[in-house]
């Protein structure tokens, strides 16, 4: 069985732990997301989603985690689990908003070509890439 959201944020940051504030972020397509305070003054994103899949964000945590460990500057993965109103969710980091680089196009250009020349073997079938 998965944790719910209220069990994670205990197990990860102490029995002290709740949410003090709550917020919408815009950008997604299929799930809810929120920028999420801590009583410690602690910043997380949650993505939501009612309905689906037990292993739905379970996926897309594995996804993140090689995208990551390939070198890509992504959230860092923190839980995922159902809530008892059957909402699943996934909890990480949050990144805060801010002004691209002039430099952002290059940098992404050099994480996509370091995630391509990464060994996949990890976590792939044949060193194919994909899941």
């Amino acid at each position: 069985m998965q944790e719910d959201l209220e069990t994670c944020l205990k197990r990860l940051f102490g029995a002290e732990a709740r949410i003090v504030a709550q917020s919408p972020v815009s950008g997604g397509d299929i799930n809810e997301a929120y920028h999420l305070v801590l009583q410690d003054g602690r910043d997380l994103f949650m993505k939501c989603h009612e309905d689906v899949a037990d292993d739905f964000f379970a996926v897309e945590a594995d996804g993140l985690k090689a995208m990551r460990e390939a070198g890509a500057r992504t959230p860092e993965v923190l839980a995922f689990g159902r809530n008892g109103d059957g909402k699943s969710f996934l909890l990480m980091t949050y990144v805060r908003p801010s002004r691209p680089r002039r430099d952002y196009w290059q940098n992404l250009g050099h994480m996509l070509a370091a995630m391509h020349r990464a060994d996949t073997s990890a976590w792939t079938k044949g060193r194919r890439f994909g899941f």
